[in-house]
């Protein structure tokens, strides 16, 4: 990053896992973007995940994919979280940082939902496999599913000050795993960006500890090694649509 000037002149977050090491930001053009991307790419075990403000600008009003991670801030308009903590006494740099890092454990969420559903799609549970295929196959799904309530309990912990006067709606899990996992990246997006028109985050935290809590019931009742197609079933349907 200090060879390619961007840890001074720009702002970014690494975050490391085991298998990996992500690298999250925002830049100001495309040309930037590619520079950024292309240099990443030749290092072993670094993922870039870098967009343009430009793209972050219309992702929310698109429902596009998101991959960015950083919250950016709107000069005219505060986000929901930013209007809430600016109040309670929280500095700017502390909205932002929570922001991002509420961003961060979005996308992670985003990542792992798609990866487990697309292991799903190409791996039914007829597949003919060996023991070790089946054996690896088990434990990719089950680093996923690890993975992503780990993810999910970072949320739930970025939201704690907001949701403390909040009660999240207790209902049983409704959809299949894109389906959950897109409502709750929507809800991330609408917390931590501002526009003309915006909920309170005292209205849209509940529905995010919701949408956190079905999410994860969802996750937990995926068998890697089921007989039952029917844990399969509803992630096929909506991970053929993706492609």
């Amino acid at each position: 990053m200090n060879q390619l000037h961007a840890d001074s002149s720009e702002r970014f977050e690494v975050a490391r896992s085991s298998s990996e090491i992500r690298v999250n930001g925002i830049v100001e053009t495309v040309e930037r973007k590619r520079q950024l991307e292309t240099a990443l790419h030749q290092v072993p075990h670094v993922t870039p995940v870098i967009s343009t403000f430009q793209e972050v600008e219309k992702r929310p009003a698109t429902n596009s994919e998101i991959t960015s991670v950083q919250a950016a801030s709107s000069i005219a308009q505060r986000s929901p979280l930013e209007t809430f903590l600016l109040e309670k006494g929280k500095s700017r740099d502390q909205v932002t940082e929570l922001s991002q890092q509420l961003l961060n454990a979005a996308v992670g969420v985003e990542q792992h939902s798609k990866a487990l559903a697309d292991l799903l799609k190409r791996f039914p549970p007829d597949a003919q496999m060996s023991e070790t295929a089946r054996t690896a196959f088990d434990e990719l799904v089950e680093h996923h599913k690890v993975a992503l309530v780990t993810e999910l309990q970072q949320e739930e912990h970025y939201i704690t000050e907001v949701a403390a006067s909040s009660t999240a709606q207790s209902s049983k899990s409704t959809g299949d795993l894109i389906t959950n996992e897109k409502r709750n990246m929507n809800l991330c997006v609408e917390l931590t960006s501002g526009s003309d028109q915006t909920r309170s985050a005292e209205t849209i935290v509940p529905e995010l500890a919701t949408s956190i809590a079905r999410l994860r019931e969802v996750v937990l009742s995926i068998q890697a090694n089921s007989e039952t197609p029917g844990n399969f079933s509803s992630l096929l349907r909506t991970s053929d649509t993706q492609h």
